[in-house]
């Protein structure tokens, strides 16, 4: 029992050192102002690669984003991929491009989201490539803003800040806090060169790059986490010093929260299956320490209601509270979504036993995505 206390207390501080140091990063991270665009100023050859599947309600509003942006049309091209939709959006896609003056190619692909990224890299003929889900909705300034952070930085890899859009109900505002920490947690863990994740929903990097790793990445036999893949080894082989967040509020691309649980729960254990193919140490150590932490905590809740008493818990629940705060208080303010704050206590609570069921269904069991199951 003796032992179980002493492991129980260094799970605990090591929790708190990793917290606080990613929240002490976050706030070091300064954020970067897309000045205005100059008649001086170079313009880097742009592909932006926006794969699809059954998007037919989407596309239409991130096209209209993607004709408003401040980024001179012969300067970015825009490839969509269709992948294996049933739905109208390549024929969606066509009337807009018929009536539209950006450069725009609709390609088809067979085999995933990874084939689609794949083929849409094969023939890019930008430089740098952004990389967008199509369900996203981004600001005018968002290639512009890509472009001047890219020719300041010479990043190979940048992740971009993304959000999940407001709706009403307590799902949603739950949905969104939750994917704003990882958000902000990835920012930090990137400003600490120590890479542990993205998303590819908002990303950046050199098509050259890309396709140096294309076999090792696009045809290995992983369902999904290219973006993750692409990091980790941009990170093996030119440093973690090339990977970059682009903490502006210009590049926000916001995305639709999941409808429901059983959406949001096939994302997140789509997400979780993924660690064991992690080659990133850290990362690797990073996410059994979360697991363990708030396994930790289900256990003193189970141990609380044993001994009636609520000590067990609500000690660990305190301190929970108090070391995610400051990074996610500060995250939500950059994301304009300070009211979510509100359901913040009620997250804390149901954090634990969501990633302890996420963590053992993803070892175990299968999930869905885009009407295909793994």
């Amino acid at each position: 029992m003796e032992i179980l206390i002493y492991i129980s207390i260094l799970i605990i501080l090591l929790y708190v050192l990793l917290i606080g140091t990613l929240s002490i990063q976050w706030f070091k991270l300064p954020r970067y102002i897309c000045t205005e665009t100059k008649e001086n100023d170079s313009y880097t050859k742009i592909s932006i690669l926006i794969p699809f599947r059954n998007e037919e309600k989407n596309l239409p509003l991130l096209f209209q984003d993607l004709e408003s942006q401040h980024y001179p049309y012969t300067d970015f091209e825009i490839l969509f991929i269709d992948d294996e939709s049933t739905d109208n959006s390549v024929q969606v896609l066509q009337n807009l491009k018929n009536s539209s003056k950006l450069s725009c190619t609709i390609l088809n692909s067979i085999g995933g989201k990874k084939k689609a990224i794949q083929k849409g890299l094969n023939q890019a003929t930008g430089s740098f490539i952004i990389s967008l889900d199509a369900d996203v909705r981004i600001r005018p300034e968002l290639v512009h803003c890509y472009n001047n952070f890219y020719q300041s930085t010479k990043a190979k890899l940048i992740a971009g800040p993304v959000r999940f859009t407001n709706k009403q109900g307590i799902l949603s505002k739950l949905f969104s806090l939750e994917f704003t920490s990882l958000i902000a947690s990835a920012a930090a863990a990137i400003s600490l060169q120590k890479p542990m994740m993205l998303n590819a929903a908002n990303m950046g990097f050199e098509r050259a790059v890309a396709l140096e790793f294309e076999k090792e990445i696009y045809q290995s036999n992983q369902a999904s986490g290219d973006d993750q893949f692409l990091m980790e080894a941009i990170e093996r082989k030119y440093g973690a010093e090339q990977i970059h967040f682009l903490k502006s509020e210009e590049a926000i691309a916001s995305t639709l929260a999941p409808k429901n649980l059983s959406q949001f729960f096939n994302q997140r254990v789509r997400w979780a299956s993924k660690t064991s193919s992690y080659t990133s140490r850290f990362s690797q150590v990073v996410a059994v320490l979360i697991f363990l932490f708030n396994l930790l905590m289900v256990g003193s809740l189970i141990l609380s209601i044993i001994e009636h008493s609520a000590v067990p818990f609500l000690t660990l629940y305190t301190i929970k509270v108090l070391i995610d705060l400051p990074i996610l208080l500060s995250a939500n303010q950059f994301f304009k979504q300070e009211q979510n704050m509100f359901y913040y206590p009620l997250l804390q609570f149901i954090y634990p036993w969501y990633i302890v069921i996420v963590a053992v269904w993803s070892l175990f069991g299968g999930y869905s995505w885009k009407g295909r199951k793994y």
